[in-house]
């Protein structure tokens, strides 16, 4: 029984040490000093699965090279014999410090072989001088043998040896590494050096163009006299170095913390599933914060009413975890501002009034409708915004931050040339719920020439009573938002509340899209292409185009989620084949329908 044991443990230790040993064949030749790799897996299997799903979407009628692609860039490298097709292959780019030369001559192929000799041969008039062959591919280029691999740069140097001291991936990176058909690794520790001087570099270029800008009139040659019209870009220009300045430092903090990034892509007949991590030092602030947040499989769309919709998104807030981060993002610029004088001294008041906004808040999501009103009579911007929390704490500060709005203008000298805000208390009621109303409207009077154009393109996107935010707490718990919806929707959206109903979570499209998602996440979104595709062609045919194209109804979207894993962070996308087919057939509807507009008597010499 112990013999038995022992050899059975003998042949799971074997099993997992190949398996190490495949990932670390092809790393262990990547330096250490890389700064991004890209892997392709098994590029036979790779290719296949590129050109499977390209014959689906009928893609490789239109590009040829697609149907068989892996040929296609061996082709591009004037490669044919040699190589291992079943084999990864890595595309490295180095640090160009390293070899003195420029960042565009420092990559690195590593290219998985059968027979070095013979991929030799694929290169005409190759010069070999020790280990080191030369080729004209077209440029110069250097080629060595490692192993099972050859490797090949335009920087003699780089494949002068294998590295010494070779890439090593954090465990969740090199989880991603080996399971993806594609990979983007960024090592962010040999980039982190070059880091420093940049942000700093940057910091003073803000500075510089804000100095620059204070001095310049308002108007069309002024960038942020464009963003803030009317503004006195020496009472904003100090404020925005403030901003910018804590922006830099955060992007900053974020590389010290953080020990890589990747990408991976992988790809099935139902779709392609891709996944971005961020791998933060588990003891650094970042690490710590992500840790304490925790994903739920709990839907985040309850409450949305069954509608058709451009956008979804929802999400949960742990208050204490959220209040952290805002704390540590604002109070810096915080101080900035109280550095800055008394006469900035109002601006302060908005960091008190977003952390209370925090800490009533639990979860949020939000959709936006599709219109399918008459362009300029009913909005093409309807939005529904749920908040759960504290409803009315959240409704009072809705309120506050409504005159704060006011007041930080009038500070920082914006003016508003062209709108007129104001802010309505119980402006209206709705199946028992009273909602406030913010009111912005528009005069185009002062815009010259343009402004008929000006007013009907706000008619179009708000409606013609201007933009109405509407808020009302539904239940203790939730705040309701709208803008643009009509009242039907509006009442389907109070019923859902109140009931605790999820239709749209509910949904076939949906529910196909986040089974292949992370079921434990803390936000989670999705976007409908096929309703925005749809949406389009109905106000085409509005305008008077008629595309004579229909989609099929409720077609999955493009979905995605964010959460945690241990001190890393995911962000996990799915892209369904079904969608891309039938929007690719739509498309090249289009195109046929528009040539034909275009030419009614059809192709040239009578053709058919």
């Amino acid at each position: 029984m112990n013999l038995a044991r022992k050899m059975g443990l003998a042949v799971v230790a074997m099993f997992l040490f190949a398996a190490g040993a495949a990932r670390a064949q092809i790393i262990s030749l990547v330096p250490a000093n890389a700064w991004v790799v890209i892997k392709v897996s098994n590029l036979d299997a790779t290719s296949q699965k590129i050109a499977d799903l390209a014959k689906v979407l009928g893609i490789d009628q239109m590009q040829p090279m697609t149907a068989h692609p892996l040929d296609a860039f061996l082709d591009s490298m004037h490669v044919k014999d040699g190589v291992n097709r079943a084999g990864d292959l890595a595309i490295v780019y180095l640090d160009p410090t390293a070899y003195q030369t420029t960042p565009d001559q420092t990559g690195l192929v590593i290219v998985p072989i059968t027979d070095y000799q013979a991929f030799l041969g694929n290169f005409k008039d190759a010069k070999t001088d020790g280990d080191i062959t030369e080729i004209e591919n077209p440029n110069t280029a250097y080629v060595a043998h490692w192993g099972d691999y050859a490797v090949i740069s335009p920087v003699h140097d780089a494949v002068l040896k294998k590295p010494d001291t070779a890439l090593t991936l954090p465990d969740a990176a090199a989880k991603e590494w080996d399971s993806k058909d594609i990979v983007i690794a960024v090592n962010v520790p040999a980039l982190r050096p070059k880091a420093g001087p940049m942000f700093d570099q940057a910091k003073q270029a803000a500075s510089d163009f804000l100095d620059q800008q204070a001095q310049r009139p308002a108007g069309p040659g002024n960038p942020m006299g464009m963003m803030f019209p009317g503004g006195d870009m020496t009472k904003l220009s100090p404020v925005l170095k403030v901003v910018a300045n804590e922006l830099i430092d955060l992007a900053h903090e974020y590389v010290d913390q953080t020990d890589a990034v990747t990408y991976g892509i992988k790809i099935a007949p139902d779709g392609i599933s891709t996944t971005g991590l961020l791998v933060f030092q588990p003891d650094s602030w970042l690490g710590k914060l992500t840790a304490e947040a925790k994903d739920t499989d709990a839907s985040f769309l309850t409450g949305l009413p069954d509608a058709k919709y451009l956008m979804l998104a929802g999400a949960k807030s742990d208050p204490d975890v959220q209040a952290e981060a805002l704390s540590h993002i604002l109070d810096p610029i915080q101080k900035g501002i109280a550095d800055l004088g008394p006469d900035y001294a109002s601006l302060n008041d908005l960091f008190p009034l977003v952390k209370s906004m925090v800490a009533a808040t639990t979860g949020s999501n939000f959709g936006m409708v599709a219109p399918s009103g008459a362009l300029g009579q009913q909005a093409l911007v309807q939005i529904i915004a749920i908040k759960t929390g504290d409803a009315k704490t959240l409704l009072d500060d809705t309120h506050k931050g409504f005159d704060l709005q006011q007041n930080l203008m009038t500070t920082l000298g914006i003016k508003q040339q062209y709108s007129q805000e104001s802010y309505q208390v119980a402006a209206k009621t709705v199946d028992g719920v009273t909602f406030d109303d913010a009111v912005t409207t528009f005069n185009m009077a002062g815009v010259g020439p343009g402004r008929n154009q000006a007013t009907l393109f706000l008619n179009y996107i708000y409606g013609p009573g201007g933009m109405n935010l509407y808020s009302g707490a539904v239940t203790d718990s939730s705040l309701l938002t709208e803008s643009g919806l009509d009242d039907t929707t509006l009442s389907a959206a109070i019923a859902a509340i109140k009931n605790g109903d999820d239709p749209v979570a509910k949904s076939s499209a949906i529910k196909a899209v986040a089974a292949q998602l992370p079921t434990q996440r803390m936000a989670e979104f999705y976007l409908p292409l096929d309703v925005w595709a749809s949406t389009g062609l109905n106000y085409a045919k509005q305008l008077g185009t008629d595309m004579g194209v229909k989609l099929q109804d409720d077609l999955p979207p493009i979905g995605g989620t964010i959460s945690t894993d241990g001190s890393n962070m995911r962000i996990d996308g799915y892209v369904p084949t079904e969608l891309i087919q039938a929007l690719t057939s739509a498309g090249l509807q289009v195109y046929m329908a528009m040539h034909q507009q275009a030419n009614p008597a059809g192709p040239p010499g009578g053709g058919l």
